[in-house]
């Protein structure tokens, strides 16, 4: 998939705020379904490594695939929120974190039918899309082809005329 705004694949195998360096994500399943492969830490649950994030998502992803219809951006929240995609360090603390609503979306949706909601995902921390730099599934375009359709274009060309 691709990057938005090409400057995102800057945030290779760096330094990236202080100590910190991005990472490659090792788990298959959230890579399946995350649009970058990068991430670092510590991530908004306090996790200072992959392997911690990784047993919180074990733990959680059980209740998750187990009540996968909840909603579509379950598992993509849950990878999100503790893989979070490596930034370059000018960018957030070089920390991508999940929208906010997304996170009330996905918490609307499956509270009933799980569990337990995360204690550490508390989606009033995260960022509105509005009004700063967060991550959804929409925040991602997957080519680069054309539109099929030509209303996008002749839309385009009546304001310009």
């Amino acid at each position: 998939m691709l990057f938005i705004g090409s400057w995102l694949l800057a945030a290779s195998l760096q330094v990236v705020g202080g100590s910190s360096k991005c990472e490659e994500i090792s788990n298959m399943l959230c890579l399946s379904v995350l649009p970058y492969n990068l991430t670092r830490f510590p991530n908004m649950a306090g996790d200072v490594s992959q392997a911690s994030a990784l047993g919180s998502i074990q733990e959680l992803g059980q209740d998750v695939l187990t009540h996968a219809n909840c909603s579509k951006d379950a598992l993509f929240l849950l990878c999100s929120f503790y893989l979070p995609m490596c930034m370059p360090n000018e960018v957030s603390n070089g920390l991508m974190k999940p929208c906010r609503s997304l996170c009330e979306r996905v918490r609307f949706d499956c509270v009933p039918k799980i569990k337990k909601w995360p204690r550490e995902a508390k989606c009033e921390e995260m960022p509105e899309f509005s009004e700063s730099i967060c991550i959804q599934p929409d925040s991602f375009i997957s080519s680069l082809s054309p539109p099929t359709s030509s209303k996008c274009c002749n839309f385009l060309f009546e304001i310009l005329s």
